[in-house]
């Protein structure tokens, strides 16, 4: 069987392709299942710890960018530090195409506009840490915040 080289080039490609776009799902499904396994064991620095990881490595991994957000809204009730996030992540939303994207859109825009919503609420103090943890426990009491926008992020 003789195979020309352009017909072999393409093979080669696709695959590259394919073994890409698996590796991929497999590190963002590995990523969220970490996030969702420390949030039920309320290990909230290591969420931390491996969202800013993954920014050490790519300072626009939307995923990252989206569990940060999340995490200043859920761990620290950082309202302004989480939308300061947006600028970044509306650019890089925008950008985006794929099988999800109307998906991904709505549950972005609905996370985006439930925390400028808390901005609009004037907090004269920081909630104690137990009225933040019967938040988290109510809303998310076993995966971490959004993980299944997190998850369409790494594939779109």
């Amino acid at each position: 069987m003789n195979i020309r080289p352009e017909k072999l080039v393409l093979f080669i490609a696709i695959a590259f392709l394919l073994i890409t776009k698996v590796s991929h799902a497999d590190n963002i499904n590995s990523f969220v299942d970490n996030l969702n396994s420390n949030w039920v064991n309320t290990n909230y620095v290591v969420c931390l710890s491996n969202i800013n990881a993954r920014l050490a490595i790519d300072s626009n991994d939307l995923p990252a960018l989206v569990a940060k957000s999340c995490y200043f809204v859920f761990v620290d009730a950082d309202f302004s530090s989480a939308t300061n996030i947006f600028e970044t992540t509306d650019t890089l939303t925008n950008s985006l195409s794929g099988t999800n994207i109307s998906t991904i859109t709505k549950l972005y825009e609905g996370l985006r506009d439930d925390i400028k919503a808390c901005l609009s609420v004037p907090m004269t103090n920081q909630p104690p840490e137990e009225q933040k943890q019967y938040v988290r426990d109510t809303l998310y009491p076993t995966n971490y915040p959004e993980q299944h926008l997190i998850r369409l992020l790494g594939n779109p």
